[in-house]
């Protein structure tokens, strides 16, 4: 990885080398999901050039946050990267910047190459790489790299099944009208394949396989688990089409090209919790009772209170106001800690379990409480309660 923790640094900046000196005083524009602009915007103060970007409205939080914090000028536009980069070629003839474009460009696939050199490098006897494609810049110079100094490997690009535009542009299809919606893979999301970078995929890449977005979601979270290695979307799509097919790679020397690390950490967060959830590691137990006095003891007795473990859900906020005429309210001691206040029970009674088969939350419940039951407390607890 490089600095902004993508390979976009390499080539941001043999484009920006390549600039003549007028170019250099006007200064650079692109537009970008994250990367690319995060990549611009450091060598471009790293060599001492101003700096604009224009990035999608749905763009990361965190990469936009990284790129303002390269001194660069962050414009956000746009609901995609085509919209984005329609105003930022009207920024450029209007401003007279320099456009560096984020793949469609033959110095910046030539940057982009420079990876495939460090691999041969490294691991001389690989036999397939996986490459995640999204306008076809990496892909274009990793391939072009590779081929010319070993013929016989094997290159697969990866893209989204949300936005197959590469794949669907090699076979001659027309996209289907679901695709371009949202994916975890932003990175990759590119709806318009670059016309340098369609020819050398054409010629040198053997296939395109696209990945879902849970298949996605699960490589995310493996290489985090596993790898201790924090992916963004786009680059654990190699991961996920290696698991997706792993008799395609069983006992071939494979090297996976994880592009970058940048991703927003609400949407990990809800990434891990979704495979949680998927793998069974994670469960909640929600149970609707009768609004009647009692109901919660009736119902303690059927359901066998568990041992302690670490089963957890989030219980709903008790109301508190007023009592109503017909509403029924109990004061609970809790022992020495404190008299818990007063709460009527909803329309609608919603018990949830929390920990060792505590009670919170709804019916006859202290209300504005986050605390707990002590184990000792619960047969105090549960003997107040009136009979049904």
């Amino acid at each position: 990885m490089q600095f902004t923790a993508s390979f976009k640094e390499r080539g941001a900046l043999n484009a920006m080398l390549r600039l003549r000196p007028e170019q250099k005083r006007q200064g650079v524009i692109t537009m970008s999901a994250g990367n690319h602009a995060q990549a611009v915007a450091y060598q471009a103060r790293r060599l001492g050039f101003d700096a604009t970007i224009v990035m999608p409205r749905s763009t990361p939080l965190i990469k936009v946050i990284q790129t303002e914090s390269h001194a660069a000028r962050v414009v956000l536009e746009g609901d995609d990267l085509a919209s984005a980069a329609a105003h930022a070629r009207q920024m450029e003839h209007e401003r007279k910047l320099c456009f560096i474009h984020p793949y469609d460009d033959p110095d910046v696939i030539a940057g982009q190459g420079t990876l495939a050199l460090e691999v041969i490098e490294d691991c001389p006897d690989i036999e397939v790489i996986v490459v995640p494609i999204g306008g076809g810049g990496l892909i274009s110079g990793v391939a072009t790299a590779l081929k010319a100094l070993k013929l016989e490997i094997k290159i697969l690009g990866v893209q989204a099944a949300q936005f197959p535009f590469m794949r669907e542009a090699l076979l001659g299809h027309e996209t289907s009208p679901s695709a371009g919606r949202t994916t975890i893979a932003e990175g990759i999301a590119v709806k318009q394949v670059g016309g340098r970078c369609l020819p050398i995929v054409r010629a040198l890449v053997d296939e395109i396989v696209l990945v879902t977005e849970p298949e996605i979601e699960r490589a995310v979270s493996l290489m985090i688990m596993i790898e201790k290695t924090v992916a963004e979307g786009a680059g654990a799509a190699v991961l996920a089409a290696l698991l997706a097919q792993p008799e395609r790679f069983r006992g071939r020397r494979t090297c996976l090209v994880v592009s970058g690390g940048n991703i927003d950490q609400r949407l990990l967060a809800g990434v891990l919790m979704r495979d949680l959830a998927r793998s069974g590691r994670l469960r909640r137990i929600c149970v609707a009772v009768r609004d009647l006095p009692g109901e919660l003891r009736g119902w303690r007795r059927k359901w066998p209170r568990p041992a302690p473990t670490s089963l957890t859900s989030r219980a709903p906020q008790p109301h508190v106001g007023p009592h109503r005429q017909g509403d029924r309210a109990e004061t609970l001691d809790r022992g020495p800690r404190r008299r818990a206040s007063r709460c009527r029970a909803g329309p609608l009674a919603r018990n949830r379990v929390r920990g060792a088969g505590r009670e919170r939350g709804v019916g006859i419940v202290a209300a504005g409480s986050n605390d707990q039951f002590d184990d000792a407390a619960w047969p105090a607890y549960s003997n107040s309660l009136p009979a049904a």
